[in-house]
Parts: structure tokens; C-alpha cells; sequence
């Protein structure tokens, strides 16, 4: 993602200067092309240059719950006592585990307006507010399904 983005920065940039060399009205079309393609490819490279810093775990799951430290619009701590199920998807062949609880809305709590928004989309189309998407962790997505799975039931039979 960093590199793409780097790419597309760089080549908005270019565009940029030649865009004068246009007839007027491409000239301001590409400009302003070039300027949404520069946000938003700006916006990505910050982000997976934050993501490419940071060298905390993405998953932390412990015997209290789950803390998702990759997730920037729904991320945080979930105690098992919250968890209702955990069920894995597949959407235009991305993997997701989803993650029901009791509260979904708890999690929407301290959050800025877009990330709310995000919540909310997620809430609506998938019935919870917590997803872990496959593409930003390094381990085997179908293992880490099975030992989220594995440590819900252990904890279910334990405080039944």
C-alpha cells in the first residue's frame, strides 16, 4: 500500500506540472483530478507509513479478551462476557471475522464522526461493529479464526 501510494503521490505531482501545458479547459480538469488523486493517495501513504512504524501486535488475545490494536475505526479491547459469536466471511473474496456482542454500540463510544460512520455501515451490514479483515495480519487467517472460536467456547464453559 505505501509503495502504491507513493506512486500515485509522485504521479499526481507530475501531473500537476504539466497540466498548464493543456488547453485551458483540460488544463483545470487535470488540475483538479490531480488534486483528489494527491489527498487521497496523501491520506494512504500516511496511513501505511504509520502502519509500516508501528510495531505493536495487531491481535492480543488473552484469557480477559481480544484487543485489536490494528483497527483504526474499531479498534480497542472485548472481553469475552461481551462476545456473542464469532463467525468468518467471505466478500468478493477478502476474508472477515466478524465479532457479535451483547453492546455493538458500546463500541462506537470515544469515536470521531467518520469512524462512527464506518461503525455504523458495518452495524447495518454486517450486525456488528467489530471486523478483523485478514489483509493486515501476518498469520494464518483460518488458524486465527479457530483460536478465536477455541478460547470463546473455553471461556463460555468456564463461566457457564
Amino acid at each position: 500500500m505505501f509503495i502504491v501510494a507513493l506512486l500515485f503521490v509522485a504521479g499526481s505531482v507530475w501531473l500537476l506540472f504539466i497540466a498548464n501545458e493543456q488547453s485551458p479547459l483540460n488544463a483545470i480538469s487535470m488540475k483538479i483530478l490531480t488534486m483528489v488523486v494527491f489527498l487521497l493517495f496523501g491520506a494512504a501513504l500516511i496511513y501505511s507509513a504509520k502502519k509500516l512504524r508501528n510495531n505493536k501486535p495487531a491481535i492480543i488475545i488473552n484469557d480477559k479478551g481480544i484487543l485489536n490494536n490494528y483497527s483504526t475505526i474499531s479498534g480497542g479491547f472485548v472481553a469475552w462476557k461481551e462476545i456473542t459469536d464469532i463467525k468468518m466471511i467471505q466478500v468478493r473474496g477478502a476474508c472477515f471475522i466478524m465479532i457479535y456482542t451483547v453492546n455493538p454500540e458500546k463500541y462506537m463510544k470515544d469515536k470521531n464522526l467518520f469512524k462512527k460512520k464506518m461503525i455504523l455501515l458495518n452495524l447495518k451490514k454486517f450486525g456488528t461493529t467489530l471486523i478483523i479483515t485478514g489483509s493486515n495480519i501476518k498469520y494464518n487467517f483460518d488458524e486465527l479464526e479457530k483460536l478465536l472460536q477455541s478460547r470463546l467456547n473455553q471461556y463460555k464453559l468456564e463461566n457457564q
